[in-house]
């Protein structure tokens, strides 16, 4: 460093009085350079990330949800189940119980769904169909036993014709009191029938048959009503089995298989006069349907009223039916319903039918009973 340059720095930088002069710092050695780390130099290691507990295997399982219907299918099954055992109630019992074999298909169907009572729903309502089945052909046998047993009568053995001798007081009260007269024929009074105003595919009907003998019941009988096409083909029937009292009685239902058909007339197939038994009517009984009264919504027409009987014995599921004529007496349609108990000595009890359509003013309703 020159003399001047050396001059000219303690100008620049004067320094203090007790201060020293920096010594500069020494000058690299030739060649050297300054120190880099390699890029893939080692670092530390990273600290360990701390990872969550695993659950246990069995809690990442999803739990089977309950199986809303499997139960409904196993409710209905059982009420299906219920009904198909019950005479009377056959029709209720067959209705129930496919309906809740196909809940029970679906229910086993869905997914992550509980699969027990779908299945005792399946296995109820099958064995419920094969038992139905059973109690109706042996209620049905049981019937034309009963009908045919009376008619049935027991020719006498050689001994027991040799032994009995004829009694002249038995034989003076056997012609004073002459046998009772052979049972007639019931008879078809009316048939009517209509397509539902709310399914154009089904089809309503109602048959009155009247049973002329004052003392002869037609007890448990099969009455079948069959819906004739035009060309005389059975577009579908229905059976119904009821005990026929002295009087007038009324047969109603609705044909679902009928289609795009036409019903031309309704044929009616009842029990013939020898499945009459004697029965006086003072001791039979009779029913009294009384009371009855119309509301009108406008969407719907509700038919109410009363029954009561002369039976010595309460009865049990006595069908009520009742007609809606118009002023000119036509049948405008039949609906029935069902009266669980009736007491005896004269009890009433309230029923009500409902026309699923607005019936027109001024229609007249009657009602008929039996069980």
């Amino acid at each position: 460093m020159s003399p001047s340059t050396t001059a000219l720095l303690r100008r620049e930088a004067p320094m203090s009085e007790n201060s020293s002069p920096t010594p500069p710092p020494p000058p690299s050695p030739a060649g050297a350079q300054a120190y880099t780390a390699p890029l893939n130099a080692p670092t530390e290691p990273p600290a360990p990330a701390e990872h969550a507990p695993h659950a246990p295997a069995g809690a990442q399982e999803t739990v089977a949800s309950r199986n809303v219907v499997a139960t409904v299918a196993l409710a209905v099954a059982a009420l299906g189940f219920l009904f198909a055992v019950i005479p009377g109630a056959f029709i209720l019992g067959w209705i129930l119980l496919p309906i809740a074999f196909v809940l029970a298909i679906v229910s086993l169907c869905l997914k992550g769904r509980k699969k027990t009572l779908g299945i005792v729903a399946l296995i109820l309502s099958i064995v419920g169909t094969i038992v139905g089945v059973i109690v109706f052909f042996v209620t049905a046998a049981n019937a034309f036993t009963e009908a045919f047993d009376d008619d049935v009568v027991a020719a006498p053995t050689q001994e027991a014709a040799a032994n009995d001798e004829p009694d002249p007081a038995s034989t003076a009260s056997a012609q004073e009191d002459p046998a009772p007269a052979a049972a007639e024929e019931l008879a078809v009074v009316e048939t009517a029938f209509g397509r539902q105003d709310y399914d154009q595919t089904s089809w309503w009907y109602v048959a009155v048959l009247e049973n002329p003998n004052a003392d002869h019941v037609f007890p448990s009988s099969p009455l079948t009503i069959e819906a004739i096409g035009s060309d005389g083909t059975i577009l579908d029937s229905a059976t119904s089995y009821t005990t026929i009292l002295a009087g007038r009685i009324a047969v109603a239902g609705t044909f679902f298989d009928v289609g795009q058909a036409e019903i031309a007339s309704l044929e009616v197939r009842g029990p013939g006069a020898t499945a009459a038994i004697s029965s006086p009517a003072a001791e039979t009984g009779a029913f009294t349907l009384e009371s009855l009264s119309a509301v009108n919504d406008g969407y719907s027409t509700s038919v109410s009223g009363t029954i009561s009987g002369t039976f010595e014995t309460e009865q049990e599921l006595i069908t009520v039916v009742v007609i809606a004529r118009n002023p000119d007496g036509a049948v405008l349609g039949a609906e029935q319903t069902y009266v669980d108990r009736l007491p005896a000595g004269g009890g009433k009890v309230q029923f009500e039918v409902t026309f699923l359509n607005p019936l027109p003013e001024g229609t007249k309703y009657e009602a008929y009973a039996t069980f």
